[in-house]
């Protein structure tokens, strides 16, 4: 088993981090951290871990540094972990049971417990079903494969085959896991088995707009892709509806009111239904959107 684990500038957290990789249950065989390009103290943090392969690369993005660690593991699983993000101890070894059960599965991930800086708990988000997981993620729609960048363990094979889609800025992990799911069975550990931490500091999935770009450049090639059932074809618009939804709340959250309006408007032209079923449940309490 090799623990991947992307950096940048990431010495505020990567310490905690690697504690994690080398508290779990089930050792792992080498840990890796490519360093992509960092300018603060992240190589010496890294290396002050004897049993850290360190590896460094010009700044390319989250989705490269991955493809290195894939190219570089020489485990035949490889376990994925963002540097300023935590596994709790018995996350792989839960993770590698269902491997054992099942050995034709592509991918196994776990639900994520949000956590601010100091971390406290936010919130719990659970994983898909595996029978609903590409359905989910592909259309945005929740539970989805959650938290890949931190829950995903797969067969380097898999790996090497799928790999990171590199011109994707922000939404990199969200194609990895679509085209996972296509491809391979999957399953989920319906516990929260990583801690994701919540902050500004190199987060690129805040970047509401390249989100957005990231969004439709996979659905121009998901929804165009044979292999694609035909049963989930006929969820292009509802996907661009939950999308706008969910970039209306992040933009409204942000205090971005005019663009939040700009993507609510939109969502109630493609999917007036869902936006009024989608706000019900949000505002009226009936569950968490």
């Amino acid at each position: 088993m090799t623990a991947a684990i992307p950096a940048y500038n990431s010495e505020r957290f990567l310490g905690e981090a690697l504690a994690s990789v080398f508290a779990q249950t089930l050792p792992v065989d080498e840990c890796i951290v490519i360093d992509d390009g960092s300018t603060d103290r992240t190589a010496e943090i890294a290396k002050s871990f004897e049993s850290v392969r360190y590896v460094w690369k010009e700044n390319g993005g989250d989705a490269s540094a991955r493809n290195r660690a894939i190219e570089e593991a020489s485990g035949d699983f490889i376990a994925f972990l963002d540097a300023d993000d935590l596994w709790r101890p018995d996350k792989l070894q839960k993770q590698m049971d269902l491997f054992s059960a099942d050995p034709s599965l592509g991918m196994v991930y776990a639900g994520v417990e949000l956590v601010d800086v100091e971390m406290r708990s936010m919130r719990i988000l659970r994983p898909a079903p595996a029978h609903t997981a590409l359905r989910n993620t592909l259309i945005v729609e929740k539970p989805y494969i959650t938290g890949v960048g931190s829950t995903a363990v797969l067969p380097i094979e898999v790996a090497r085959k799928i790999t990171f889609d590199e011109r994707l800025a922000a939404s990199s992990d969200w194609a990895f896991a679509c085209n996972v799911a296509l491809s391979y069975p999957v399953a989920a550990v319906d516990e929260p088995l990583a801690l994701y931490r919540q902050h500004d500091e190199t987060q690129v999935h805040r970047n509401l707009l390249a989100v957005e770009r990231d969004m439709y450049l996979i659905w121009d090639e998901v929804f165009a892709d044979r292999e694609l059932p035909q049963t989930l074809r006929r969820y292009r618009r509802r996907a661009a509806a939950n999308l706008d939804l969910s970039l209306a709340y992040a933009s409204y959250g942000k205090g971005h009111k005019l663009q939040a309006w700009k993507y609510l408007g939109r969502a109630l032209v493609r999917r007036p239904d869902r936006v009024a079923a989608a706000f019900w449940r949000r505002y009226m309490g009936e569950v968490s959107d």
